[in-house]
């Protein structure tokens, strides 16, 4: 198994367990937090959903800068809405990943704000910082669902849920 094929592999497998995630996303509820200093549920399940959308550049790009342009998310109006959202930007990066030549995962991969890198590193390294980014917004996204009481899907194994 080729690299880029390994890479395909794992992020199929996160972005299965994050698309039954936003499926279960109460968007009635969207300005709920648990927290005052938290997202909201809307802002935080938007947040995940776009993620792919970054990776992609990862993969794609050799570098990028920050813009506020960059970051303008849809108003999902329901949960199909959202997981479209969300499954678009992971058709990107499947077919940059595809187009994608191998030697270029040792390159360095920049994101910059006004010229000055915010994250730096091998493409390889950032690919899969980001999809532990993805990961961590997708835990937060459980923590949320479960106090609304949402019984969590099967990800990594049984929840508390299938008891």
């Amino acid at each position: 198994m080729t690299t880029k094929e390994e890479l395909k592999r794992i992020f199929q497998n996160e972005i299965a367990g994050t698309r039954k995630m936003l499926e279960l996303v109460p968007l009635d509820q969207g300005d709920w937090k648990p927290h005052e200093k938290s997202m909201t549920m809307y802002k935080l399940a938007v947040h995940l959903a776009g993620m792919p959308l970054f990776i992609e550049k990862v993969v794609a790009e050799p570098e990028i800068e920050f813009t506020p342009e960059l970051f303008t998310d849809p108003k999902p109006a329901n949960n199909d809405d959202l997981v479209s959202y969300f499954e678009s930007g992971c058709d990107k990066v499947n077919a940059a990943l595809d187009a994608f030549d191998e030697a270029e995962l040792e390159n360095v991969w920049r994101f910059t704000y006004k010229g000055n890198p915010l994250i730096e590193g091998p493409k390889l390294s950032v690919f899969h910082q980001e999809l532990h980014h993805l990961v961590h917004h997708r835990a937060q996204l459980g923590v949320y669902l479960r106090l609304l009481d949402i019984p969590l899907p099967y990800l990594f194994g049984p929840t508390a849920d299938m008891r």
